[in-house]
């Protein structure tokens, strides 16, 4: 089955620690008000997405239905994302926002983050 422009394929992840680790150290920051987004150009001509949400922001269901939002925003707008690793990373906030509003949030900080 060929991977279609919709698909989230492993290739398109930041799969390990080291991967995180690294973003982080030399990555630059967009800050807004429920999420983090921490992004890095490489010399990969891929985009790279991660989903980081901690204990801090509310219990495992809480945590597992923001990172597949986060994943699922991703795979809806990918031409949004340049050719870059991407960590997004939830702030306690971001656990009362629904679909809708995260869409809305993120849209905003990625026009800021090409602008």
């Amino acid at each position: 089955m060929a991977p279609t422009a919709c698909d989230y394929p492993k290739s398109e992840r930041l799969r390990c620690r080291s991967d995180y680790l690294e973003l982080a150290a030399r990555g630059n920051k967009v800050h807004t008000a429920s999420f983090i987004i921490v992004w890095a150009i490489t010399e990969r001509q891929q985009t790279r997405f991660g989903a980081t949400v901690s204990r801090k922001v509310g219990n495992a269901v809480v945590r597992n239905r923001l990172k597949r939002c986060l994943r699922e925003y991703y795979r809806l707008h990918k031409q949004m994302f340049t050719a870059a690793d991407f960590n997004i990373i939830a702030k306690q906030r971001a656990a009362s926002l629904s679909f809708g509003d995260i869409s809305r949030e993120l849209d905003r900080a990625l026009i800021r983050l090409h602008t």
